[in-house]
C-alpha cells in the first residue's frame, strides 16, 4: 500500500510538472515580446559585468564612470554594426537592378546548356517566374528589419540601464545566480571574440578574392555563428549566390567555398572548443534540442540565446533534489 502510494506521488508529481513546462512554454511564446528583450538585456548585463568591475577595482575608477564607460562602449558598438548593417543594406539596394541583369544572364546561359544536353525547359515560362520573385519587395523588408533592431536595441540597453541600478543596491548575492552569471559571461565573451575573428577573417577573404557586398556578408556571418550547429553553415552558405552570380562556376567560386569552410571549422571545431572548455558542462545532442525548442517558441532570438538559456535552466535544475536528473540529461548524462 505504501508503494503504491509513492507511485501514485510519483506520477502526480510527474504530471505537474509535464503541465507547468507545458504552460511555460505558452506563456513564454505569447508574450515573447516582453521577454526576448528582458533576457537579453540579462545576457548583456552579465556578460559585460566584468568591465565595470575591472574599471572600479583594478583601475579605481568610480562605480558611476565605471557605468558610464561601460555604456558607452556597448552603445558604439552596436552603433558600429547597425551603421555598418544601414551601408551594405543601401549599397545592395543601389546594385539591386545590376544583380537582377545579372540573374536573367545566368538563367539564360543555364537553359542553353541544359537544352543542349536535351532537357528541355520553357524560356519565356522560366523568366516569368523569375520576373515573379519578391526582389521588389526586398527594400520594405530590409527597412522594417533595420527599424525593428535598432527599437529593440533602445529596449535592452534601457532595461540594461535597471538591471545595472539594481544590481548596485544588492549587498549579498546568490550562489546560483553567481554560476548563471558566470556560465553566460564565459560562454557569450566566447562566442563574440570567435564570431569577431571568423568575421574578420572571412571578411579578408572575400576583400581579396573581390565579392560584392563582402561587408555586409561579414556582418551576418558574425551574427549567425551566434546560432550553434547551423549558424556556421548558413555563413557558409550565405556568399554563394553572389559569387555564382558574380564570378560564374570558376576558380574563385572554389576558393571562396574552401576557404570560408576551412576558417569556419578551424575556429568552430578548434579554436572555440579549447577556450570554451568544459565550463558549459552540456551535451551536443542537448545544444541541438535546446536550438530546436526555443527556436519554436522565440524564433530567431531564440535560436540566439538558446546555449546560454540551456545552461542557466541546468543550474537551477541543479538545486533542486527533484531536478537534478534533468540536470544530468542536460549534461549527457542520460
Amino acid at each position: 500500500m505504501k508503494i503504491e502510494n509513492q507511485t501514485h506521488l510519483r506520477v502526480l508529481s510527474g504530471s505537474c510538472f509535464t503541465l507547468a513546462v507545458i504552460a511555460s512554454c505558452f506563456v513564454l511564446y505569447f508574450a515573447k515580446d516582453v521577454f526576448v528583450p528582458l533576457v537579453l538585456a540579462t545576457f548583456l548585463f552579465y556578460s559585460i559585468s566584468p568591465l565595470p568591475y575591472f574599471l572600479s577595482r583594478k583601475l579605481k575608477v568610480n562605480r558611476a564612470a565605471s557605468i558610464i564607460i561601460t555604456f558607452l562602449v556597448i552603445t558604439g558598438a552596436i552603433s558600429l554594426l547597425v551603421l555598418g548593417s544601414v551601408l551594405s543594406i543601401n549599397s545592395f539596394l543601389s546594385d539591386l537592378s545590376l544583380y537582377q541583369d545579372k540573374l536573367h544572364l545566368f538563367i539564360e546561359e543555364f537553359i542553353v546548356i541544359l537544352n543542349e544536353n536535351g532537357v528541355q525547359l520553357d524560356r519565356a515560362q522560366v523568366k516569368q517566374n523569375i520576373l515573379q520573385l519578391p526582389i521588389f519587395n526586398i527594400s520594405k523588408s530590409m527597412a522594417s528589419f533595420a527599424s525593428g533592431f535598432v527599437g529593440n536595441s533602445l529596449l535592452v540597453l534601457l532595461l540594461l540601464v535597471f538591471i545595472f541600478l539594481s544590481s548596485g543596491s544588492k549587498k549579498h548575492s546568490n550562489l546560483s545566480f553567481d554560476r548563471i552569471g558566470k556560465s553566460i559571461s564565459l560562454y557569450t565573451d566566447t562566442k563574440i571574440a570567435v564570431s569577431l575573428v571568423t568575421a574578420l577573417l572571412s571578411w579578408i577573404v572575400m576583400a581579396i578574392i573581390g565579392l560584392d557586398l563582402a561587408l555586409m556578408i561579414a556582418i551576418l556571418t558574425f551574427i549567425l555563428n551566434f546560432i550553434p550547429s547551423i549558424g556556421s553553415v548558413i555563413a557558409i552558405l550565405l556568399p554563394l549566390p553572389i559569387a555564382l552570380l558574380q564570378f560564374g562556376p570558376s576558380p574563385s567560386l572554389v576558393a571562396l567555398i574552401t576557404l570560408l569552410s576551412t576558417i569556419q571549422f578551424s575556429i568552430g571545431n578548434v579554436l572555440e572548443p579549447k577556450l570554451m572548455g568544459s565550463g558549459l558542462g552540456i551535451h551536443p545532442i542537448t545544444v541541438l534540442a535546446s536550438l530546436i525548442l526555443w527556436g519554436l517558441i522565440w524564433g530567431l532570438p531564440g535560436m540566439f540565446l538558446s546555449v546560454p538559456l540551456t545552461v542557466a535552466i541546468k543550474i537551477v535544475c541543479e538545486e533542486f533534489n527533484y531536478t537534478k536528473k534533468i540536470a544530468k540529461i542536460i549534461e549527457g548524462n542520460f
